[in-house]
This record gives structure tokens, C-alpha cells and sequence, in this order.
């Protein structure tokens, strides 16, 4: 029994490294893996439906082109159907290029759902990755690289292990650190420190980011992107006196910035400063354009430091109400802001007891 045992393992890697060292199955296992995966997740998270304007005017070219169509008449009353990314006129269509449609058409056809056109092209990309290293490294060594891609793809889209997340992030954004701090030595721009300086902020590493946007006001004092970078650095290392200055001058000067994210900031600011009556009036305007989690709990938190704590805990119990009732993959993205506003209304209804 053991001798057999020993006999199937045998075969099994010889099996295995026939795989391995060869070319053709090595693309066919890389593409393989990234469309089971890409299944099995869809089946276990769920379909996400579509929530960006782009995945709507996707979704259109694809209906169109599963009926048989290059594009639709134009509604009588279409002066009142216009949106974002769809064209109306001369004719009803997307606007973008037909290829993400015709992809979304063949998973309808083929599948049911436009998903699986998804799933198809994540398979084809990750087996494409793989046969292009083939071109430029042993077949292990691109099999490797194929088997990367499917990890990257499922990380980035479907939202993965925060370990393996944060290993990836780690390791991509070092080296591109080092890159950009030789560029930045090398060169000595205003671009080249704020790209860095920005770098240095999305890794956390503020001081190093303060340091950065500094070097880059240096060679241009009034730069808009540099003075709201160190900003935000600032800020979130608590130095609110030497935030305030450069978050104050930039939301006069473009308040519309980064989407809004701006003003998001300043009212922040203005909260921890203890200007309230200002931070609230920030804080319902932008929660006017965006509905972020975390911005809400900090619209509640400032209505419970203004002594309206009926309101705060109304504005958590909705939050938490929206997130319980969303899909199950927007749920676990809202996993950890719900357990936040859940701590705080223990917090609070202890305080009043």
C-alpha cells in the first residue's frame, strides 16, 4: 500500500512538472485558474451590480449588440433620458468603443449574464500575461509570472485577504518608492517631489511625505497640488495649525477639488479645531455629492460634540440600516466602518445610563 502510495505521488509531480515545463499547458492552467477563480468568487460574494455610469453604458452597448443591433433609434422624449457616457443623438448608444461590449455580449450569450463576459476576459488576459513571458523567461518562470497576474486580478477586484492585500501593496509600493525617490534625487522637479510626496502619503509615511511636498514648495511656492498634499499630511498627523493655512487658502482658491475630497478635508479640520457650526455646514454639502462611510461617522461624531445626540445616533442607526441592506460585496467593504458606528452608539447609550 505504501509502495503504491509512493508510486501515485511519483506520477503526480511527474505530471506536474510535464505541466510546468511546458508551454502550451502553462498558458491553458493560467487562463484555466483565473476563470474558475473568478467563478467561484462571483458565486460565493455575489454579482455585483452595476453602480458606475461607465458600467451602465457598458451594459447598453451589450444589450444592443445581443439583440442583433449596431445601435437604437432615438427616443421621442429622450431630452429627458440624458446621462452620463450614452449618446442620443444621432442614434441611442454608448459612446465608448465596442470591444468591452462585444466581451459583455458573448457572457450573455454564452452564460446569461454579462458577468461571464468578464470572467472570459480575465482569463484571456492572465493567460495572455503568461504567454507573453514565455517570450522573455523559462516556461516555469512564466507560469509563475501568469499564476502572479491571477492573484493581482483577484486581489485588486474582488477584494481579497487583507494579508494577501497587504503583502502585495507592500512589496509593489517599496520598489516603486525607490524609484521614485532616485527620480526625484536625480531630476529635483516640483513634479517629481510631488508624485513622491503623494507616494509617501498613500503609504502612510507621513513624516516622509511632509518632507517631500516641503521640498517640492521650495521649488514652487505656490504650487496648488504640493500646498494640498502637505495639507492632508498634516492634518493627519495632527499639526492642525499648520494645516489650516494651506487647506483654508486652496478651498478658496478651488473648492471642486479632487472630486470634493477637498472640502471634505477642511471640514475635518475645522471639526478638530473646535469650529463646529463651519466643519457641519462642509460636512452636509459634501455628504451631499458623496455618501462615505466614514464621512458620515464623522458628520455624527461633530453632531454629538454640538450636543445633538438624538441627531448623531440617528445619523449612525441609518448608516448602519443602508449597509445592512446592501449587497453582500458592498457589505464586507463596509465591514469595518459598520463595526466603527456600531462601537460608537454602545459608547454613547452607556454614557446616558
Amino acid at each position: 500500500m505504501v509502495k503504491s502510495a509512493v508510486t501515485v505521488l511519483h506520477q503526480l509531480i511527474a505530471k506536474t512538472t510535464a505541466v510546468t515545463s511546458s508551454k502550451y499547458w502553462s498558458v491553458v492552467l493560467v487562463g484555466g485558474l483565473a476563470l474558475a477563480g473568478s467563478a467561484t468568487m462571483g458565486f460565493l460574494l455575489g454579482i455585483p451590480p452595476p453602480l458606475i455610469h461607465d458600467e451602465f453604458s457598458y451594459l447598453l452597448a451589450a444589450d444592443t449588440f445581443a439583440h442583433g443591433r449596431l445601435t437604437n433609434p432615438t427616443h421621442p422624449m429622450w431630452v429627458h433620458f440624458e446621462t452620463l457616457h450614452v449618446l442620443h443623438q444621432p442614434s441611442y448608444m454608448s459612446k465608448y468603443m465596442p470591444a468591452q461590449g462585444v466581451v459583455l455580449m458573448l457572457g450573455r450569450i454564452l452564460g446569461g449574464h454579462p458577468i461571464v463576459g468578464v470572467w472570459l476576459s480575465m482569463a484571456v488576459m492572465c493567460a495572455a500575461i503568461c504567454w507573453m513571458l514565455q517570450a522573455w523567461l523559462p516556461a516555469r518562470w512564466a507560469l509563475l509570472g501568469g499564476l502572479f497576474a491571477v492573484i493581482y486580478f483577484f486581489t485588486y477586484y474582488w477584494d481579497g485577504s487583507r494579508l494577501e492585500h497587504g503583502l502585495w501593496r507592500w512589496f509593489s509600493t517599496g520598489r516603486r518608492i525607490r524609484e521614485l525617490e532616485a527620480r526625484a534625487k536625480q531630476l529635483n522637479t516640483v513634479a517629481c517631489w510631488e508624485v513622491l510626496g503623494n507616494e509617501y502619503y498613500d503609504a502612510n509615511r507621513l513624516e516622509d511625505a511632509v518632507k517631500a511636498y516641503r521640498l517640492a514648495l521650495s521649488r514652487d511656492p505656490e504650487g496648488f497640488e504640493a500646498r494640498v498634499g502637505l495639507g492632508y499630511a498634516l492634518l493627519d498627523l495632527g499639526r492642525l495649525d499648520e494645516a489650516w493655512p494651506l487647506l483654508g487658502k486652496a478651498y478658496q482658491e478651488k473648492p471642486d477639488h479632487d472630486d470634493y475630497h477637498l472640502v471634505w478635508m477642511v471640514a475635518r479640520c475645522l471639526a478638530r479645531r473646535g469650529k463646529y457650526a463651519d466643519a457641519k455646514n462642509l460636512y452636509t454639502f459634501f455628504l451631499q455629492k458623496h455618501a462615505y462611510s466614514q464621512a458620515r461617522i464623522e458628520y455624527a461624531q461633530l453632531l454629538k460634540e454640538m450636543g445633538n445626540v438624538e441627531a448623531g445616533t440617528a445619523a449612525l442607526e441609518e448608516l448602519l440600516a443602508e449597509i445592512e441592506f446592501s449587497p453582500n460585496y458592498a457589505r464586507r467593504r463596509e465591514r469595518s466602518w459598520s463595526r466603527a458606528a456600531q462601537k460608537l452608539l454602545r459608547t454613547w447609550r452607556q454614557s446616558e445610563v
